[in-house]
């Protein structure tokens, strides 16, 4: 398994800083260093898995930012930590601090391996950085659909691979959150500020300014993001009942052909895929305008190493 890595070299001192949960192009795939490109014409769809490139896809069809896509597992700037503090306390929350630890302590520590969540809905909000985006199920809300085989179950040993399904643990993220908002936060009695009230964990797809983007025409495009290859109804771009959407959130019949374009080249389905989380990200986020999220920069990552620790 990979070591903690540090990727940039640590910022200055009160900077921004939060953590993620960064979106692969795949479970076994290397961990991105910046914005991923928008899909090749030739490529396929990534479900069961979340299409990493729609991000890309979107900002080229809207001209707006391109980021690396993430869950944001915690915001609130880290600004009473050091990068150093940050991923030592990290590291020691998820597990891979074994050695040393006070044998006389009855307290039982879990390690975090690898899991999976999914992605309930597409959504839009109206702050610019909860612009457009893939929010994620949460425990006990109804699953979008049926879980489908799980294509890493494959068994080399066996002469016919191992039909498992590909399961979620929301549960395991929202543990996550609340371990390490403790560890980071209220350990040093400094009082955690999240972008919500209730960890409201997702995938942003879209960052805009209301001005660029509309409250109407972002509710109206998520509307069609959220649908997916398999689901057929009336709303496609030549549905009267489309084009009374489309007029109402200033969407012509050009850019509508334009943004299933981009749908077609990620492959359409976002609702439902599944997003691997396999490590902690601590990046650096200045604030500001959401037209800088470009250049956000992964600082360090913590992998979750299972039985490995």
């Amino acid at each position: 398994m990979e070591e903690s890595t540090q990727t940039s070299s640590p910022p200055p001192a009160a900077e921004t800083l939060s953590l993620w949960l960064t979106v692969r192009l795949h479970p076994a795939a290397p961990l991105p260093s910046s914005p991923f490109s928008p899909s090749p014409p030739s490529a396929s769809s990534s479900a069961p898995f979340f299409p990493a490139r729609a991000v890309a896809d979107l900002s080229e069809c809207l001209d707006t930012p391109n980021f690396i896509p993430h869950i944001t597992l915690l915001g609130g700037g880290l600004k009473h930590l050091c990068l150093d503090q940050i991923t030592a306390i990290i590291k020691k929350a998820v597990g891979h601090e074994r050695e040393g630890q006070d044998k006389t302590t009855t307290e039982e520590r879990k390690t975090w391996k690898p899991f999976f969540v999914r992605v309930a809905e597409v959504t839009s909000g109206d702050l610019p950085f909860q612009c457009i985006y893939a929010r994620i199920r949460k425990p006990g809300e109804p699953s979008p659909g049926p879980s489908p085989a799980n294509p890493l179950s494959a068994s080399a040993e066996t002469e016919q691979p191992a039909e498992r399904l590909l399961e979620d643990a929301p549960e395991e993220l929202f543990a996550l959150h609340a371990k390490l908002r403790a560890a980071l936060y209220d350990a040093f009695d400094v009082p955690y500020r999240g972008d919500n009230d209730a960890y409201m964990p997702h995938v942003s797809l879209v960052y805009a300014e209301t001005a660029q983007l509309s409250l109407e025409k972002r509710r109206f495009l998520a509307r069609i993001l959220n649908d997916t290859e398999e689901i057929k109804h009336a709303e496609d771009p030549s549905s009267t009942m489309c084009v009374s959407a489309a007029k109402g959130a200033q969407a012509a019949p050009a850019f509508l052909t334009q943004f299933e374009q981009a749908r077609e080249r990620f492959g359409k389905t976002i609702r439902g895929t599944f997003v691997s989380v396999e490590s902690v990200e601590v990046v650096q986020t200045p604030l500001g305008k959401c037209s800088e999220a470009g250049r956000w920069r992964i600082l360090a990552s913590i992998p979750l190493r299972g039985n490995d620790a």
